[in-house]
């Protein structure tokens, strides 16, 4: 059961790092990005309240619902 586990905890750190790796590889090498990770359980309700971007009468929040989006996935 333990050798199970560890090997489990094994491979989802693969498919982390290799999710990872891929946005890493998706960025564009000529500009500046700012990568955030958030390595605890977070409350839903709490992250929408924190994290997300707030609509704005501006024109802009179709930017703001697509990078909402991308965060929440």
């Amino acid at each position: 059961m333990i050798k199970t586990l560890t090997n489990i905890l094994k491979q989802d750190k693969e498919a982390m790092f290799l999710e990872y790796s891929e946005l890493l590889n998706a960025l564009d090498s000529g500009i500046t990005t700012k990568i955030t990770i958030n390595n605890r359980r977070l409350n839903r309700t709490d992250f929408e309240k924190q994290i997300l971007i707030d609509m704005k009468d501006d024109g802009l929040n179709e930017y703001r619902e697509e990078y909402n989006e991308v965060l929440m996935e």
